[in-house]
C-alpha cells in the first residue's frame, strides 16, 4: 500500500489508527443510535454502500478520508447490526445462531487473505 498508493508508512499507520480506534468508537456509537431509529436492515443497507463504493473505487483512491468512509461502512455492516438482527430473528437457539454467524466471520477472515494473495499474485494489486 505504501508503494502503490504513495502514502508514507506513518500516514498509513495513522489512517489505520484513526479508522479502527477513533472512528470505530464514534461510528459504533452512531451505529447504535441509527439501529435504534431505523432498524438493523436499513443500517446495513447504508453500510453496504459505504463499503462497496470505496472498494469499487479503490484503484483511484488518493486520500485517507476515503478509507474512513469504508471503515464507517464496516461498522454499519459488522457485528453491531448483525447481533441485533440475529437476536431479533432467533428466539430459540439464539446462541447457536450467533455462534454460526461468528464462525463464518472467522473462517472468512482466514480464507480471504489466501484468496486475495492469489489474486494479487496473478493480476497485481492495481488492475
Amino acid at each position: 500500500m505504501v508503494d502503490s498508493l504513495g502514502f508514507t508508512r506513518a500516514q498509513l499507520t495513522q489512517g489505520f489508527l484513526v479508522g479502527f480506534v477513533v472512528a470505530g468508537i464514534l461510528f459504533g456509537l452512531l451505529a447504535g443510535v441509527l439501529i435504534d431509529r431505523w432498524g438493523p436492515r436499513q443500517v446495513m443497507r447504508i453500510g453496504i454502500w459505504c463499503v462497496g463504493l470505496p472498494l469499487i473505487l479503490m484503484g483511484s483512491m488518493t486520500r485517507l478520508w476515503q478509507c474512513i468512509v469504508e471503515v464507517f461502512g464496516f461498522v454499519l455492516t459488522g457485528p453491531i447490526p448483525n447481533q441485533v438482527l440475529i437476536s431479533n430473528w432467533f428466539r430459540l437457539k439464539r446462541g447457536r445462531a450467533m455462534g454460526s454467524a461468528y464462525l463464518g466471520l472467522g473462517v472468512g477472515g482466514a480464507v480471504a487473505p489466501l484468496l486475495i494473495n492469489g489474486l494479487v499474485q496473478n493480476f497485481g494489486s492495481r488492475y
